[in-house]
């Protein structure tokens, strides 16, 4: 009998402990799909938020993404949509794009700054990239995105 409340003492705090989720590791709850993606003749790597709980989590507690790497927003719908930057340490770029794989527009996306920052027009994406990723390789308003699924 003593050895059955020892063996309870030691389980019990043990799965208590494996469902706490820390902040900071967020992201590994919710793995994404990864694809790529090309515009204006640069290939990416892009990681899939499909869903409301991915699109919510998007980059926040990340402290850094891969040169050519980013986060790939697919909404269910084509309307005005809006991104911040809440717990997201890592300064960004959101390109806008619509249903027919075209990019709208393009925003700087400031770490931890909860200011939204929208669409000019209807969008059916989001692809989110490094600070000035955009500019740096000439993508512009009016280009397409090759690789994406409506």
């Amino acid at each position: 009998m003593k050895n059955k409340i020892n063996y309870l003492i030691i389980l019990i705090p043990s799965i208590i402990m494996s469902t706490i989720t820390f902040p900071n590791e967020k992201h590994f709850l919710t793995p994404h799909l990864v694809t790529s993606l090309s515009i204006n003749n640069y290939d990416i790597t892009v990681e899939v938020a499909d869903n409301v709980k991915q699109r919510e989590l998007g980059l926040m507690f990340r402290k850094s993404i891969k040169p050519n790497h980013g986060m790939l927003f697919v909404y269910k719908s084509s309307k005005l949509h809006c991104m911040w930057m809440k717990n997201t340490q890592i300064p960004l770029s959101v390109a806008f794009i619509d249903k027919s794989h075209k990019i709208i527009n393009i925003k700087p996306m400031e770490p931890f700054n909860k200011t939204p920052q929208c669409s000019d027009k209807p969008a059916k994406f989001a692809l989110e990239m490094n600070s000035g990723w955009f500019k740096k390789n000439g993508v512009l308003p009016g280009q397409k995105v090759y690789g994406l699924n409506n």
